[in-house]
């Protein structure tokens, strides 16, 4: 390497290059995965990839992206005020520990639940990617004639959930944080009709998605798309609970 080509100049420029390739890819890769549902999947397993971005390349950015700006608006978590209500087994056992670890940290349940909540955010956006090889495990089980190797379906699994954190972003940042910011009015008394509904186009998403990817009849592609969407929110709560609990014994 020739040190004297690599002036001032040159650094720039090389920077601004990637700059702009990185801005030309971004917006053309999240063009296929909004507008094309598996298209984008489809192109990575075509070879057709230097014009896009990489499939974990591309959730790091959208991920980072969404917790930046959704800091305080967190879906991945419950709030601890909220769990230690619940009359379930595991909601009184969380309360009986929060209670406990306020006692020996000498804090009130009042304080200790906020110090809680701060850091189980924080634990929510660095353990997600967790749920992209578990939906990537229930395509496989589900598709394995399709495709018998895992990694295919993990490429899947990360587009698709690139393209719920965009969907979820979307949604609380222009629908759930206005009606919040106001409640007031027929769409905030009605609120869960607007959530159901987001769940509901994920889910059809998903559903065409999975039939360009996997090319199964309509009947079986519906079919496991609401067994896949069903399992999906199974896992979210889940998460939430594993969140929850790691918190507490960690915090």
């Amino acid at each position: 390497m020739d040190l004297n080509e690599h002036g001032v100049k040159k650094y720039l420029t090389d920077a601004l290059d990637a700059f702009t390739h990185f801005d030309g890819k971004f917006f053309k890769t999240v063009k296929y995965l909004l507008a094309y549902p598996g298209k984008l999947t489809m192109e990575y397993f075509a070879g057709r990839r230097v014009k896009l971005m990489k499939p974990l390349q591309l959730y790091l950015v959208i991920a980072l992206l969404y917790f930046i700006f959704l800091k305080s608006f967190d879906l991945f978590y419950n709030h601890l005020e909220y769990v230690i209500t619940q009359q379930d087994f595991f909601s009184r056992k969380a309360k009986e520990l929060a209670i406990s670890k306020a006692a020996v940290k000498g804090k009130s349940l009042e304080t200790f639940i906020h110090d809680f909540n701060y850091t189980a955010q924080d634990n929510a956006k660095a353990f997600v990617f967790i749920l992209i090889p578990v939906l990537a495990f229930i395509l496989f089980v589900l598709f394995y004639k399709n495709y018998k190797k895992y990694v295919p379906h993990l490429i899947f699994a990360t587009h698709y959930f690139a393209f719920y954190l965009i969907s979820w972003f979307l949604y609380i940042r222009f629908v759930a944080e206005p009606l919040m910011n106001h409640q007031q009015g027929w769409f905030y008394q009605h609120r869960e009709w607007l959530w159901g509904l987001l769940i509901v186009m994920n889910t059809v998403y998903l559903v065409l998605a999975l039939h360009r990817v996997y090319a199964n009849n309509w009947a079986w592609t519906i079919l496991k798309g609401l067994i896949i969407s069903q399992l999906l929110i199974y896992t979210g709560t889940v998460y939430k609970l594993f969140i929850t609990f790691f918190t507490l014994w960690t915090i």
